[in-house]
């Protein structure tokens, strides 16, 4: 086990660029690195598949999502023949979901109740905007030392253990590129409560984003899965959420 001690700022230089290309990097270094790389996509727009999997559903879908950072998420479902399924527009306070079969609107602010009912998956507003994104947040890395860091046939292995709930998150990052491949979350005792994992790299503006992306959580038998075909970064798009004028609307 190596623990290192050291500030927590995301400021990047020469010194650490050489550190992690010889794989001797301390692992707050490592995180302001991961950090500094994520938020330079300020904006995000990409197309592709969605597949969800519970115990009472199992479906798949076209999608579109757009990202607009700190905390704007837009995501068009479409089905068949590119006819829209659903168009959703979140944010950290509040959620617009309209539902294009039943000309219903529904509006409400934002907790892990609404957005299940949204997704069918038991994600956080931040998991799910991270999962769009293909990023993984470390901010709250920032400040806290890894209980185990390894180095190991070019992977970085950390894991952290929440000082509330005792659960341990593990990250494995590839050293080429920097690119998160996994993540989970496990209680103490070993059982799997998330699991993500990422694959198919492509470089835009610098940074690794996964095409393919895929959340699992085992014990509510529930999985996110995601394929992009288009990916880009940081240009203005405007985002479009305009139901009809006669929509339903219900409050949550």
């Amino acid at each position: 086990m190596l623990i290192w001690q050291g500030c927590a700022t995301v400021n990047d230089s020469g010194d650490e660029e050489n550190e992690i290309i010889d794989g001797n990097i301390k692992p707050e270094r490592l995180i302001k690195k991961m950090e500094a790389n994520r938020r330079k996509i300020r904006s995000f727009n990409g197309k592709g598949e969605m597949h969800v999997q519970t115990p009472e559903m199992d479906n798949s879908a076209f999608f579109q999502s757009i990202l607009k950072r700190p905390d704007s998420l837009n995501i068009n479902v479409y089905g068949p023949f590119g006819i829209e399924l659903a168009n959703v527009l979140l944010t950290e306070k509040e959620f617009k979901f309209y539902e294009s079969l039943n000309n219903n609107l529904y509006k409400g602010g934002v907790d892990n109740i609404a957005l299940r009912n949204i997704f069918k998956v038991d994600l956080s507003f931040d998991d799910i905007r991270d999962a769009f994104a293909g990023t993984v947040n470390l901010t709250k890395r920032l400040y806290t030392q890894p209980t185990e860091f390894k180095f190991d046939k070019g992977y970085f292995n950390l894991t952290y253990a929440d000082s509330l709930s005792g659960n341990l998150v593990s990250y494995k990052i590839k050293l080429d590129g920097l690119a998160t491949e996994a993540y989970s979350i496990k209680t103490k005792k070993g059982e799997i409560l998330v699991e993500a994992k990422y694959s198919d790299f492509q470089k835009i503006e610098g940074v690794m984003l996964p095409k393919s992306i895929e959340v699992n959580a085992p014990k509510l038998k529930q999985s996110l899965q995601l394929t992009y075909q288009t990916m880009q970064a940081n240009k203005e798009w405007i985002i479009e959420f305009l139901p009809p004028a006669d929509a339903t609307v219900i409050e949550y």
